[in-house]
């Protein structure tokens, strides 16, 4: 699912760039790292869960303010897109982490939005794109949305170790059960004996 995510997102991506004019080649060879690396690891975690959420916001927040502070003219917002769009494409190594994927798929949307040309021109690279995010969407729907890619293992792992501790628990009631029988429980009841008559020679002394 992980790499299959990353491939869809990947052609979105590839539309998004042929709609902004950009050199579809070049984008979809800046994309082969990432989906390599997918390939090779798709339950890889190149970032630590929350760091990806943390770098994305203060990328946006960072290209919302310049984008503020530049007060671009609507004929400037295609070559925004372009730069979005790259920033995007950097951040294709992080996959198959799913925040950065779908940071991915909402870039490729917004860049076709404000895609220059004609509506009649942009309709392949539109269902490109659509059919790109339709699948990697699903793909990362059947991904764990919360332990996300490489945790299904650590917590089968950790499920594995709890039975273990259950059992061994277990075994060691029936063992203390066990020892607590005719022939085992003499010992008990004479710790107890002695315990008692700790406590009240401590009354005593204290008395």
């Amino acid at each position: 699912m992980a790499l299959t995510a990353a491939l869809a997102a990947a052609v979105a991506m590839v539309a998004a760039a042929s709609s902004l004019g950009l050199p579809t080649l070049w984008v979809a060879l800046a994309l082969l790292p990432g989906t390599a690396l997918v390939a090779a690891r798709p339950d890889r975690r190149p970032i630590g869960p929350g760091r990806d959420t943390r770098t994305l916001m203060w990328t946006v927040g960072f290209l919302a303010l310049t984008a503020y502070l530049a007060q671009p003219s609507p004929d400037q917002y295609p070559q925004m897109a372009r730069i979005v769009l790259w920033v995007s494409v950097a951040f294709s190594v992080l996959w198959p982490s799913p925040v950065v994927v779908r940071f991915c798929l909402l870039a490729a949307a917004g860049s076709l939005v404000v895609a220059p040309g004609a509506v009649a021109d942009l309709v392949p690279a539109a269902a490109a794109l659509a059919a790109g995010t339709a699948v990697a969407l699903v793909a990362l729907n059947r991904l764990s949305p919360t332990t996300g890619p490489g945790d299904s293992t650590r917590t089968a792992s950790g499920v594995r170790a709890s039975g273990a501790s259950r059992t061994a628990g277990a075994a060691g009631v029936s063992g203390g059960v066990r020892a607590g029988r005719p022939g085992g429980g003499g010992g008990a009841t004479r710790a107890a004996d002695d315990g008692r008559s700790t406590g009240a020679g401590g009354v005593r002394g204290s008395g």
